[in-house]
C-alpha cells in the first residue's frame, strides 16, 4: 500500500476520494453546498468541508489514515474498530466515535453503531460502517438549507439528531409498555413476559449507551469550552443538559420495566397458586371415590355385594356418598373456592 500522504489540495490536482458517501463545503455565510462524491474537492479559502465516508470500502480505510488535513492520532481514530466510545481533544483538532442508531430505508432502527469523526477549523471527516440515523439527517438538513456557521455547529446538529432519534425510541418503548401494562390484567401474564423481557432489555441498552455518551462530555467538556480553536468550541452545557433529561426518562422507564416485571412475577404466581389449589380440592373430591373404587376392585374374597344382584349400583352409592360428603366437609371448612 502506498504510505504517501493524502491531502485536500487547494487546487484542481485534488484526487477523487474513494468511499466518499457525500460531501458538502459550507460557506463563510454558512450557507451549505453538495459537492458530487464522484468529482475531485477542494479544500478552498472559502469556508469549510464535511467529508462522509463509508469504512465498508477497503480503499476509504486505506485513504483516512493519511489524511494529511488532519493530525495523525484523528485520522487513526477513523478507522479504530467499532464498540467503545471514546472523545479526544487538543490544540487543533477534536476527534472521536460515538453511538448512534442504525438507520435503513425507513428511517432510524433499534440497533446500535458507530459513528467515527475528526474535526479541525476547516474541516470535519465522518466515517462509518452502517448507515447512521444521525448523519443522515444532519445531511438532509443541509440539503434543506441549514446554515451552519461554525465546523462545531455541525457536530452539535449530529449529536442533536442522535438525541432526538434516541428520544423517538424511547418514546415508542414507552408506549410498547403502555400496551403491556394494559394488557397485563385483560390476557395471561405469561404472554406478557416476552414482550416485557424485550421492552426492559432494550431500555437497558438505551442507558447504557447515553451514558457512554454522557461520560465522554463529562470527561472532556471543560476542555471542548476552552481548548480548542474558536471554531471548534462545543456548547457542552446545552449538549449535557439535553442528555442528562433524556438519560433520566430512560431510567425511569427501565424501572417502569422493572415494576412491571414484577407485576408480571407476581401475576404468574397467584395463577399458579390458584391453579394448584383448584387441583388440590379436585384430587381431594376424588380421593374417597378413588379409594372406594380401589377396595371394590380387590381380588380377595369376602369383598360385600359381590354376590348381590345389586352390587354395583350400591358400590356406585358408596362411591357417590363418599364424595358429597368431602364435598360438604370442605364447605364447613370453608376451603372451597367461593
Amino acid at each position: 500500500m502506498d504510505d504517501t500522504p493524502i491531502a485536500l489540495a487547494p487546487s484542481s490536482a485534488a484526487h477523487v476520494m474513494p468511499g466518499l458517501v457525500w460531501a458538502f463545503r459550507i460557506h463563510a455565510d454558512g450557507t451549505p453546498e453538495a459537492l458530487p462524491a464522484d468529482k475531485p474537492i477542494r479544500l478552498g479559502d472559502d469556508g469549510w468541508l464535511w467529508l462522509h465516508f463509508n469504512l465498508a470500502d477497503a480503499r476509504a480505510c486505506e485513504l483516512l489514515p493519511r489524511f494529511e488535513d488532519l493530525p495523525p492520532e484523528a485520522a487513526a481514530v477513523l478507522t479504530a474498530p467499532d464498540g467503545t466510545q471514546q472523545l479526544h481533544v487538543n490544540d487543533e483538532s477534536v476527534y472521536g466515535i460515538f453511538a448512534d442508531l442504525i438507520a435503513d430505508l425507513d428511517g432510524a432502527t433499534h440497533h446500535f453503531g458507530y459513528l467515527h469523526f475528526a474535526m479541525t477549523d476547516r474541516l470535519l471527516v465522518s466515517a462509518r460502517r452502517r448507515a447512521m440515523s444521525a448523519a443522515e439527517s444532519a445531511r438532509q438538513a443541509l440539503d434543506r438549507g441549514r446554515k451552519l456557521h461554525r465546523v462545531a455547529s455541525l457536530f452539535e446538529l449530529i449529536v442533536n439528531h442522535v438525541a432526538d432519534s434516541i428520544d423517538k425510541y424511547a418514546d415508542q418503548l414507552d408506549e410498547e409498555m403502555d400496551e403491556i401494562e394494559d394488557d397485563l390484567w385483560q390476557r395471561s401474564a405469561m404472554d406478557q413476559r416476552g414482550r416485557l423481557a424485550k421492552a426492559r432489555k432494550a431500555a437497558v441498552h438505551l442507558h447504557r449507551q447515553m451514558q457512554g455518551l454522557l461520560t465522554l462530555f463529562s470527561r472532556v467538556g471543560h476542555k471542548l469550552d476552552t481548548e480548542p480553536p474558536a471554531d471548534l468550541r462545543l456548547k457542552t452545557s446545552i449538549l449535557t443538559q439535553r442528555l442528562e433529561n433524556l438519560d433520566r426518562d430512560i431510567v425511569a422507564m427501565r424501572e417502569r420495566a422493572h415494576m412491571l416485571q414484577e407485576e408480571v412475577a407476581l401475576k404468574i404466581a397467584e395463577d399458579t397458586n390458584r391453579s394448584l389449589y383448584l387441583l388440590t380440592i379436585i384430587t381431594t373430591f376424588f380421593l374417597p371415590a378413588s379409594l372406594v373404587a380401589g377396595i371394590f376392585g380387590m381380588n380377595v374374597k369376602n369383598l360385600p355385594f359381590t354376590d348381590v344382584n345389586s352390587g354395583f349400583f350400591w358400590s356406585m352409592v358408596i362411591l357417590v356418598g363418599a364424595s358429597l360428603a368431602i364435598l360438604i366437609i370442605m364447605q364447613r371448612m370453608r376451603i372451597l373456592l367461593r
